[in-house]
C-alpha cells in the first residue's frame, strides 16, 4: 500500500477542481434577449452622451461668439460716449459764443441808443 502525503492529495484535488469562468463568460450565460436589451440600452446611452457632447460644443462656441460681440458692443458704446462728450463740449462753446454775441448785441444797441440820445440833446433846436 502506497501512502500519499497530505500535500499530494490536496494538489490532486485542486487539479481536478474546475476553475470559475471569467467575468465575461458569465455575461454570456444570460439569455440572448437580455444581452440585446443591454446592448441597445448602452447604445442609446452612448448616442445620448454623444449628442449632449456635440450640443455642449455648439453652446461653447456660441458663448465665445457672444463674449466677443459683447466686447465689441462695449467698445462701440464707449466710443459713442466719447464722441457725445466731445459734441457736448463743442455745443457748450457755441452756446458761450452765442451768449457773448447776444450780450454784445444788447450792449451795442444800448450804446447806439445812448449816442442817439446824446446827439439829439446836443443838436441845436430851432425854435421860432
Amino acid at each position: 500500500m502506497t501512502t500519499t502525503s497530505k500535500y499530494f492529495k490536496e494538489a490532486n484535488r485542486m487539479a481536478t477542481r474546475r476553475t470559475p469562468p471569467p467575468m465575461e463568460a458569465k455575461a454570456d450565460l444570460s439569455p440572448p434577449e437580455k444581452q440585446t436589451d443591454e446592448k441597445v440600452s448602452l447604445e442609446k446611452v452612448f448616442a445620448e452622451v454623444t449628442k449632449m457632447s456635440k450640443t455642449l460644443q455648439v453652446v461653447a462656441a456660441d458663448t465665445i461668439a457672444i463674449k466677443e460681440t459683447m466686447t465689441e458692443l462695449k467698445d462701440t458704446v464707449n466710443g459713442l460716449q466719447v464722441r457725445m462728450d466731445e459734441a457736448e463740449g463743442r455745443i457748450s462753446q457755441l452756446e458761450d459764443v452765442t451768449g457773448g454775441l447776444a450780450t454784445d448785441k444788447d450792449a451795442k444797441e444800448k450804446k447806439i441808443k445812448v449816442l442817439c440820445v446824446t446827439q439829439v440833446t446836443k443838436s441845436p433846436v430851432n425854435v421860432k
